[in-house]
C-alpha cells in the first residue's frame, strides 16, 4: 500500500478535534449562561436568542460540523493506505458526514426553527459507535478494543434510558443524558480518527495483533 497523503492526515487530524471542540464550546457557554442546568438542560438550548453566547454556540457546533466533514473525508480515503475495509470505512464516512451535517444544522438553525438538526440528515451518528467498533476492531489495539467496547455499551445504554425502558428520569436528567449519548457518538469520531492516524501504512496499529480482513 502507499504511504498517506499528508491531506488525508490531516483530515484525520481535524477529525480529532470533533468531541473536543464540541465539549468545550458547550462547556464555556453553559458556564457563562445564568441558570443553564447541564443536568436538564439539552445543548441546543444554548442556541437560541441574538446574545454573543448563543452566537459563540451556534458557530461552534458550526465549526464541529466542519470538522466532522474533514473526519469524513479522512475515514473515506483510509482504505487506500491502511488495513481498514473499504466498504465499511465508506459505511462509517457517511455516518460521520451525517453528523456533521446536523451539527451544521443545527448551527445554522436555531431553535426553535424546525430545521435545527437537520432532521433525518443527522440520522446516521445512531450508528457510528457501531460502525466504528466493527471497522476498526481487527486493526486497533488492545485498548483501543476495550475502548471501542465499553462505548457501544455506554451507548445501548444511554439508548434504553432515553427510551424510557429504564426508571431514569428523562426530565430531570435530560440535559445530562443527552452529553452521554453524545460522548459515544463524537467520542467515537475522535477516537476513530485517532486509531487510523497510528495504523501503519499496509500494517496494523501500535499494538494490534490482528490484520484487518475485509
Amino acid at each position: 500500500m502507499p504511504p498517506p497523503r499528508r491531506f488525508d492526515r490531516a483530515a484525520l487530524s481535524l477529525g480529532i478535534g470533533v468531541p473536543v471542540l464540541y465539549f468545550v464550546t458547550q462547556g464555556v457557554v453553559g458556564l457563562l449562561t445564568p441558570g443553564y442546568s447541564f443536568r436538564q438542560q439539552a445543548a441546543s438550548d444554548l442556541g437560541v436568542g441574538e446574545s454573543v453566547r448563543a452566537t459563540f454556540f451556534n458557530l461552534g457546533a458550526i465549526s464541529t460540523g466542519v470538522l466532522a466533514l474533514a473526519a469524513a473525508y479522512g475515514m473515506a480515503a483510509a482504505p487506500r493506505w491502511s488495513p481498514v475495509p473499504m466498504v465499511r470505512a465508506g459505511l462509517t464516512a457517511l455516518a460521520v458526514a451525517s453528523t456533521g451535517a446536523a451539527a451544521i444544522a443545527a448551527g445554522v438553525f436555531p431553535l426553535p426553527d424546525p430545521r435545527h438538526g437537520g432532521g433525518p440528515i443527522g440520522a446516521g451518528m445512531f450508528v457510528i459507535p457501531l460502525l466504528m467498533a466493527t471497522l476498526l476492531w481487527r486493526t486497533a489495539s488492545l485498548w483501543a478494543r476495550v475502548y471501542l467496547g465499553l462505548n457501544l455499551a455506554l451507548f445501548l445504554g444511554c439508548a434504553a434510558m432515553l427510551s424510557g425502558a429504564t426508571p431514569v428520569d428523562q426530565v430531570a436528567n435530560g440535559g445530562l443524558l443527552q452529553r452521554l449519548l453524545a460522548v459515544t457518538v463524537f467520542g467515537a469520531i475522535g477516537m476513530g480518527c485517532a486509531i487510523v492516524t497510528v495504523t501503519r501504512p499496509g500494517g496494523r496499529s501500535a499494538g494490534s495483533r490482528y490484520r484487518a480482513r475485509a
